[in-house]
């Protein structure tokens, strides 16, 4: 598990390891999928910590990747530089509450005329 996030606030500019991967990928084909490729940086450290555990091969994949991701990963459903909305990103669990995304609410508010 790597993130930039802590209970859905952005926290850190760099991801950070929550859990690192396990020793039994030595040997082994890992596939490290994503739902986004933004920048491609959080892609390439799984994939270069995967091989620093001894993965014979890592494929990386995401649904969706931004046209300036570095690295693209190796498979992708779709390229695109619009907004890409998951329904798991509209609301974020905040002090007992449920409310609407802070980062979406301001993509949404910058789109408006």
């Amino acid at each position: 598990r790597i993130t930039r996030r802590h209970n859905d606030e952005l926290v850190s500019a760099r991801p950070q390891w929550k859990i690192d991967i396990p020793d039994t990928v030595a040997g082994q084909v890992v596939a490290v999928v994503d739902e986004m490729a933004d920048t491609g940086e959080t892609l390439a450290l799984v994939a270069q910590r995967a091989h620093e555990k001894g993965a014979s091969q890592v494929i990386t994949a995401t649904l969706f990747a931004h046209s300036w991701a570095n690295p693209m990963p190796d498979v992708v459903a779709r390229v695109t530089d619009a907004l890409v909305l998951f329904p798991w990103d509209r609301q974020v669990y905040t002090a007992g509450n449920w409310r609407p995304h802070p980062e979406l609410e301001q993509a949404l508010a910058a789109q408006k005329p």
